[in-house]
């Protein structure tokens, strides 16, 4: 439960920040609504923040405790613009600072995807798949890494062992059977295809 005022406020910044992004160069961002955010959120890899507030009011800025580096973010709709901030000459962080950018990175949101960490394999909807990478698996974990992108959109299985597989986890919630329904993003409508791609050589191959 929510206690204060600023307690609100950090919460509907996190709201506000929760998802994927990526940047002209390929590299993704991500935060998980909860005060944490990874550049490697496929290695499920992230670095706890906090905002800093001015006279109990939290601003756009962030501290993350790990590295005690300070970013500004910034929105124009669904983009992000981060920036790695200090404090001018003089300035403290204290009274909302009068601050400096080191670097600046705009991200653009990932859309239909909101990073949870609900997934047996979050890479799929955040990074498209190399042939060597997917070449590790057997054709059998294919199979299981192509159908969790599904169970991730909440896809009914017909298939009685797929469906006792995903209804162990916690995160599974079934949904409908229509797989054409599922708002699946572009690097996860990419990665099924290159899924079924390794899956038919490997079968071929056999």
């Amino acid at each position: 439960m929510l206690s204060s005022f600023e307690d609100v406020q950090i919460d509907q910044l996190n709201k506000q920040l929760d998802g994927v992004y990526h940047n002209a160069q390929g590299k993704y961002l991500a935060f998980n609504g909860n005060n944490a955010m990874s550049t490697t959120p496929s290695q499920n890899k992230w670095d706890n923040f906090k905002f800093l507030s001015s006279f109990d009011i939290p601003t756009n800025i962030i501290e993350v405790l790990k590295t005690g580096k300070h970013y500004s973010f910034d929105f124009d709709k669904q983009n992000i613009k981060l920036d790695e901030v200090k404090p001018v000459d003089g300035a403290s962080w204290d009274d909302e600072p009068a601050v400096e950018s080191i670097t600046s990175v705009k991200y653009a949101k990932v859309e239909g995807f909101r990073y949870t960490g609900n997934s047996l394999w979050p890479i799929t909807a955040q990074e498209i798949l190399p042939a060597g990478y997917l070449s590790c698996y057997n054709i059998e974990t294919l199979r299981l890494m192509r159908n969790d992108i599904y169970a991730r959109h909440g896809y009914k299985f017909k298939d009685s062992n797929l469906s006792k597989i995903f209804a162990a986890q916690e995160w599974y919630t079934p949904v409908t059977s229509n797989a054409s329904a599922l708002k699946l993003n572009e690097i996860e409508r990419i990665n099924i295809a290159l899924i079924q791609n390794m899956e038919k050589v490997m079968k071929e191959n056999e």
